[in-house]
């Protein structure tokens, strides 16, 4: 029983890493082999992907996307039914040029083809390495797999989300537009502890140890106690005189 608790957490320490580190897809692929109940909760895959494309835009970000855009994605024209008409793209992103080519990238995404199909994820390689087309292709066929998986969604919640992260592109440097909030990597960490928790809520197990329970519980009461002035809490310290195991020399 300890042993297999042991080799759940340090799955589920290792998606987190993943998230954490901005390696979304890998995190999927792990979910979806460790802990499928997981990914039965459509807003947290959703927003596992969309940030997922971020990352993809963050990387790709660092030449312009625009510039190497394939040929068949350029032509510009009315959405079928897409999330993004003109007008909403205007009024959202700002720009008045439907043709300029910060919007070239977009429109190739929202004008795809409305056809799902399974999703299996940790297929898209090692990114880091991909020449900057290449990545460019890579975000583009992500962007229009999360526009048929979601671009008829019956949630506002997620057709505005698809809205936003979208955005990106509608700006020649996103990294300097409206919208680089979104780039920011400490959008990371709340993503990383929705994920946890529903892990260990699908495991029905405590999220840490009784170990680390008793650590943090005990670090409250002594900063509570602290709080009102009690001086034989203000000594302690719990991390030397609890948790520090000293060295080989004593220290």
């Amino acid at each position: 029983m300890l042993q297999q608790q042991s080799e759940q957490r340090t799955a589920r320490k290792r998606i987190c890493k993943y998230i954490r580190e901005g390696t979304i897809d890998v995190a999927l692929g792990l979910l979806q082999e460790a802990y499928p109940a997981v990914l039965k909760s459509d807003p947290i895959v959703f927003q596992l992907r969309c940030r997922q494309f971020v990352e993809l835009v963050c990387l790709a970000n660092k030449e312009s996307i625009a510039a190497v855009v394939p040929n068949d994605d350029r032509q510009l024209t009315q959405p079928q039914g897409g999330i993004l008409p003109q007008n909403k793209t205007d009024d959202m992103m700002d720009v008045d040029d439907s043709r300029s080519p910060a919007l070239l990238s977009l429109s190739s995404i929202t004008n795809a083809p409305r056809s799902q199909r399974h999703i299996r994820f940790g297929q898209l390689g090692n990114v880091q390495n991909m020449d900057h087309a290449q990545l460019v292709r890579v975000l583009l066929e992500y962007g229009r797999q999360l526009q048929a998986d979601y671009g008829t969604s019956s949630s506002a919640i997620v057709r505005e989300g698809l809205v936003h992260t979208f955005s990106l592109l509608a700006y020649a440097n996103p990294a300097q537009s409206p919208v680089a909030g979104l780039l920011d990597p400490a959008a990371r960490e709340p993503l990383a502890n929705l994920v946890e928790m529903a892990i260990v809520a699908s495991e029905n197990a405590p999220r840490m140890s009784a170990l680390e329970c008793i650590s943090r519980q005990t670090g409250a009461i002594l900063s509570e106690l602290s709080g009102r002035r009690n001086g034989a809490a203000s000594l302690i310290s719990l991390k030397h005189d609890f948790i520090h195991v000293p060295d080989s020399k004593g220290r």
